[in-house]
C-alpha cells in the first residue's frame, strides 16, 4: 500500500478549519473529503482525480485563501507526486489535470523555471483542455514570455487570445515593451473599472498607478495608489461593522497600496514619509513579496543615516534576489548599493556599482527597443488578419472548396502516373500490345503535359501572390509615412520635427526594398546598387538644403542581396548618410563616398564624407542613430568600425 500524507497533518489542517469563519464552510467540507481520500487510498487512480477535482473546486481568484487552509508547500508536493505517477503509470488524462494544478502552485511561488516546461506540455495539448483551462494556460505563457523580456513570443501568444476571444487588448504588451504611454492609451480605452470582485477592482488601481509610475508620471501614479487605498480602508470598516464577507486579504491590499505609494515618494527623494509605509508593507509582505519593500526601504535608511540596518535589508534583497536577479529588480538592487557605499564615503565602490547599474539598464533598454518593434509589428498584424477575416470570409469558404478541388486532381494526377507505369510494364511484357499500349502512353504523355501546365500556372499565381504582398507592405509603409507626413505640418517644434522626419526616412528605406521586389522579376533578392542610389536621392530630398550641396560619389561590384540583408543595409546606410546631411560643412563643398566591393563569400561597405567629424566617445551614449547602426550590425552577424578625423567613415563587413 502506497504511503501518502501522514495523517498529523491534516489534524492540523482541522484546527486550521476550526478557526476559519463561517462562510468557509463548503471549503472544510472539501479539506475533509481530502483526508477521507488520502486515508482510504483504495484506488490510486481515483484518488488522483478527487484530489485533483478539490484542487480545482478551490482554485478561484483568491489563491491566499486556499494556501492558508493548506500549505503552499504540501499541494506542491503531493500534486508532484501525482504528476510523476500518472507519467510513469502513462495515464495521460490524470498527468493534464495534474500539471495544470502543479503549473499554478509553482507560478503562485514565482517558480517561473519549473512552470514552463508544464505550460508547454499543457500548450502542446491545448484540444484536451476545457476553455477555461486553455485560456489560463494562455495568460501563463504569455506572462512568462513577458517575464523573461521575449516580447516576440508573448505577442504570438496575445494574437491567439485575440482570435480565440479571450481578451481584445495590448496594454500589457506595451507595458512590458517600456511603451508605457500606449500602455495607458490602451488601457483606458478598453478596460472599465470593475464593480466587483474586489481583486479585481484593486487590481485596476494597481495595473494603472504602475504604468504612470514606471511612464515618470509619479503625481499621478500616486493619485491612483491613493483612491486603492481609500477603497481598501472603505471595505476594512465594511468588513468590521459585518455588512460584507471578506472575499480576499484586505490588510495585505492595504499595505501593498502603501508601498506602493511609499516608492513614489522615494523616487521624489522624499525618504522620512516613505520611510514608515515601507516598514507597514514589509511587515504584511509573504516571503515571496518582500523583495518590493527592502530595497527602496534600504534606500530610505541610508539618506536618513541608518546605514548599517539599510545594510541589513539590502543583504536580505540580495539573498532573495539570487535566484532571480534578472530586469528591474536588479537595476534597483545595483542602484541600491551604490548609494549604500556612497553613504558609506567609498566613492570608488559607489562608482563601480552605478556603472554596473547603467550598462545592465543600457543592456535592457536595448532589448525593449528591440521588443517594441516586435510589438508594434505583431500588433499591425493581428489588426489585419482581423479585418481580413471579417472582409473575405465568402473567399475563406471558396479556398476550402478550390482546396478540396486541387487534392481531387492531385489524387487524379497520381493514378495517372501509376496507370503509365503499369502501361510501361504491360510494353515490355506484351509486345503485340505495342500499338495499342503506345497510344495509351501518348494519351498519358497529354495528360501529364496538361497537368505541367495547370502547375505552371499555379506557380506563376504564387510568384504573383508574392509580388502583391510585396505591393501591400510597400503600400502600408507609405501610408505610414504619410500619416506621420500630415502630423509632421502639425508640429511646431523644430527637434520633434527632425525626429518625426528621421522616422520616416527609416520608413522609406524599408519600403523601397519592397517596391523593389515588386518590380523585380527576382522575388527573393534585390539589386544593391539600384536600392541605394533610391534610398540616397530620397535622403538627398529630404535633408539637402539650397545653399548645402553634397558631391556623391558611388563604387558598387554588382550583386544582389537578399531581402533580410537589404532592409538592415538600408537602415545602416540611411542612419548614416542622414547625419552626414545634417551636420555638414556650411563654408565649403561637401563630399559623401559609398562603396560596396564584394569578394567570394563576403562584402564590405564603406561610407565616408568629409563632414565636421565628431568624438564617438561623447555620441555614443546620447546617438540614437549609432545604436540603431550598432543593432543592425549585430543583427547582419558583421563587424563595424567607426573612424572619425577629416569626416566620418562607416565600415561594414558582413557574408553574402
Amino acid at each position: 500500500m502506497k504511503k501518502t500524507v501522514p495523517y498529523f497533518l491534516f489534524l492540523y489542517f482541522g484546527f486550521t478549519l476550526s478557526v476559519v469563519d463561517a462562510q468557509s464552510s463548503s471549503l472544510q467540507n472539501k479539506l475533509q473529503a481530502l483526508q477521507l481520500i488520502s486515508v482510504e487510498n483504495s484506488n490510486a487512480r481515483e484518488s488522483s482525480l478527487r484530489i485533483l477535482a478539490v484542487w480545482d473546486s478551490l482554485n478561484t481568484n483568491h489563491h491566499n485563501m486556499i494556501y492558508q487552509l493548506v500549505p503552499i508547500h504540501y499541494w506542491e508536493k503531493v500534486l508532484k507526486k501525482k504528476y510523476n505517477q500518472a507519467i510513469e503509470e502513462k495515464d495521460e488524462e490524470v498527468q493534464i489535470k495534474a500539471a495544470y494544478a502543479l503549473a499554478h502552485v509553482y507560478y503562485v511561488q514565482l517558480k517561473i523555471k519549473e512552470t514552463l516546461p508544464l505550460i508547454d506540455f499543457l500548450y502542446a495539448n491545448k484540444s484536451k483542455l476545457t476553455n477555461k483551462q486553455y485560456g489560463s494556460v494562455l495568460i501563463k505563457k504569455e506572462e512568462i514570455y513577458r517575464f523573461y523580456k521575449d516580447i516576440g513570443k508573448a505577442v504570438k501568444i496575445r494574437n491567439e487570445r485575440v482570435l480565440n476571444g479571450f481578451i481584445n487588448t495590448y496594454w500589457e504588451l506595451y507595458f512590458a515593451a517600456g511603451l508605457y504611454n500606449e500602455a495607458i492609451q490602451d488601457f483606458k480605452s478598453f478596460e472599465r473599472l470593475p464593480e466587483r470582485p474586489f481583486r479585481n477592482r484593486m487590481m485596476y488601481y494597481v495595473h494603472l498607478g504602475d504604468m504612470y509610475f514606471e511612464s515618470k508620471q509619479l503625481d499621478s501614479a500616486y493619485k491612483y495608489y491613493r483612491v486603492g487605498l481609500k477603497e481598501t480602508d472603505i471595505y476594512l470598516d465594511k468588513i468590521k461593522r459585518k455588512e460584507i464577507i471578506e472575499e480576499g486579504n484586505f490588510p495585505y491590499w492595504r499595505g501593498w497600496f502603501m508601498g506602493l505609494m511609499a516608492n513614489c515618494l522615494v523616487e521624489k527623494e522624499k525618504y522620512a514619509q516613505a520611510k514608515p509605509m515601507l516598514e507597514y508593507y514589509l511587515k504584511l509582505s509573504p516571503t515571496e513579496y518582500r523583495i518590493n519593500s527592502m530595497i527602496p526601504l534600504s534606500i530610505c535608511y541610508f539618506h536618513l543615516g541608518e546605514i548599517d540596518k539599510g545594510k541589513i535589508y539590502l543583504d536580505s534583497a540580495q539573498f532573495l534576489l539570487k535566484h532571480t536577479m534578472y530586469g528591474p529588480n536588479e537595476f534597483k538592487f545595483l542602484k541600491a548599493k551604490s548609494e549604500y557605499y556612497k553613504s558609506k564615503s567609498d566613492m570608488d565602490s559607489a562608482y563601480l556599482f552605478l556603472e554596473a547599474y547603467n550598462k545592465k539598464k543600457e543592456l535592457y533598454e536595448a532589448g525593449l527597443l528591440k521588443n517594441q518593434s516586435l510589438l508594434l509589428l505583431g500588433r499591425m498584424e493581428i489588426d489585419n488578419r482581423r479585418t481580413e477575416l471579417k472582409l473575405t470570409q465568402k473567399d475563406l469558404i471558396k479556398i476550402k472548396e478550390d482546396s478540396s478541388l486541387q487534392k481531387k486532381q492531385l489524387y487524379l494526377s497520381l493514378l495517372g502516373l501509376i496507370l503509365l507505369a503499369i502501361s510501361t510494364a504491360l510494353i515490355l511484357i506484351n509486345y503485340r500490345q505495342k500499338i495499342k499500349s503506345k497510344n495509351i502512353v501518348e494519351a498519358k504523355n497529354i495528360e501529364l503535359a496538361a497537368f505541367a501546365e495547370i502547375n505552371f500556372q499555379k506557380s506563376q499565381y504564387n510568384e504573383q501572390l508574392i509580388k502583391e504582398l510585396h505591393h501591400r507592405v510597400k503600400n502600408n509603409l507609405q501610408n505610414v509615412y504619410s500619416l506621420l507626413n500630415i502630423q509632421k505640418r502639425r508640429i511646431s517644434d523644430d527637434e520633434t520635427k527632425d525626429f518625426v522626419t528621421s522616422i520616416q526616412s527609416r520608413i522609406n528605406s524599408m519600403a523601397i526594398v519592397h517596391e523593389s521586389l515588386y518590380r523585380d522579376d527576382m522575388s527573393d533578392s534585390v539589386d544593391f546598387e539600384q536600392y541605394v542610389r533610391n534610398l540616397i536621392d530620397h535622403v538627398k530630398h529630404t535633408f539637402e538644403k539650397k545653399d548645402q550641396k553634397i558631391a556623391i560619389s558611388y563604387a558598387f561590384d554588382p550583386v544582389n542581396l537578399s531581402l533580410e540583408k537589404i532592409i538592415l543595409l538600408g537602415l545602416i546606410i540611411n542612419e548614416s548618410v542622414s547625419n552626414v546631411f545634417k551636420y555638414l560643412h556650411t563654408d565649403r563643398g561637401n563630399q559623401l563616398f559609398i562603396s560596396l566591393q564584394v569578394y567570394t563569400d563576403e562584402c564590405v561597405l564603406s561610407i565616408r564624407d568629409d563632414g565636421p567629424g565628431f568624438e564617438p566617445k561623447k555620441v555614443n551614449k546620447t546617438s540614437l542613430g549609432l545604436k540603431l547602426i550598432k543593432m543592425m550590425v549585430k543583427q547582419l552577424e558583421a563587424s563595424y568600425s567607426i573612424t572619425s578625423g577629416n569626416g566620418v567613415e562607416h565600415r561594414i563587413q558582413f557574408k553574402i
